[in-house]
This record gives C-alpha cells, structure tokens and sequence, in this order.
C-alpha cells in the first residue's frame, strides 16, 4: 500500500520544479517542451487512445491526439509530461500508452495504478498551479459561467478546473 497523499504531494512538487521559470497563465507547453528538449507530436490517433510518452534514439517524445478537444490535449501533454519526468526509467524500455487520461474508472480510480494518479497530479499541478487556485475557493461550482470563463483563462476544461478545485479542499 503506498501514501496516496504524499504521491500527490510529490508529484505536484516535481511538477513546480519543471515549470521552473515558466509561469504564465495559460502555461505555454509547446514553449515549456522545447525548453527541456521534448517534442511533441500531434498526430491523429484512435479516439479512445489520448496521449503516449516515448524515448526514441535518446530523445523525448510526447505523442497527443490531435482529434480531441484542445484543452483535454493539453492535459495529456501534461500528463505524458510527468511520466518523462517521474518515470523517465520506464520510458527507456518501454513506450507508456494512456487511454482516457481523465476518466475516474479502472485502477486509477480506486487509487491502485500509482503513475497515473501521479502523471494526472503532475498535469494538474503544471496546468493550474495549487498557488493560483485559493483564490478560487469562493467560486460558485453551480455558476458554469464562470467555471468556464475561469477554466479559460488556465487552458483546461471546466471538469478539469472543478476537479482541481475539489481535490485541494477548495470547494
């Protein structure tokens, strides 16, 4: 059994460390990639497969589909972002495939697969940083209007943003 809290805690510090300097709302991943000598690939895949993270001939991959919404493939980027950077090991034998990064189904929902709850803390940590979110915390999750006019200014989608919300305790 692990700490699922300290995973996140973890995992959400790793990700403050790789933004480093890059803090500008909506974080600019293309921007943040290069900078650490990632490419990202957009390439239309199976509807059901969202992202992939590979290391090929000693460089960085991050493959997205190019068929989903905007925002869910800038959560997968972050999401593939955190396996380079928390299991960067496995990625040297092994391409690491995720499908429906943001469903709460399977393993991941009952807290088992670790790397996922890890890669999706990562994502969320990246993409709406815990220093931003207090002043949120009064937000109305009732009112979409503003769930959307506040989860545009991030880059995410409303889900994203109120899922983000109730895990830090703030709404």
């Amino acid at each position: 059994m692990f700490d699922r809290g300290a995973a996140i805690r973890r995992a959400e510090e790793k990700a403050r460390v790789f933004a480093g300097d890059f803090s500008d709302i909506p974080l600019d991943l293309d921007a943040l990639c290069a900078a650490r000598e990632i490419t990202i690939l957009r390439r239309e895949l199976n509807d059901e497969l969202s992202g992939m993270a590979l290391v090929e001939g000693g460089r960085k991959f991050v493959v997205v589909n190019s068929r989903h919404h905007p925002n869910r493939q800038r959560f997968t980027i972050a999401h593939e972002l955190a396996h380079h950077e928390i299991h960067e090991a496995d990625l040297r034998t092994n391409i690491h495939v995720d499908k429906a990064v943001l469903r709460r189904d399977g393993l991941a929902a009952e807290g088992i697969e670790i790397k996922e709850i890890e890669a999706n803390a990562f994502a969320a940590e990246l993409l709406m940083p815990r220093k931003l979110m207090g002043s949120f915390a009064n937000l109305d999750l009732s009112d979409d209007r503003a769930i959307r006019v506040v989860a545009k200014q991030f880059g995410v989608s409303q889900a994203a943003f109120t899922y983000r919300l109730m895990n830090l305790g703030l709404a």
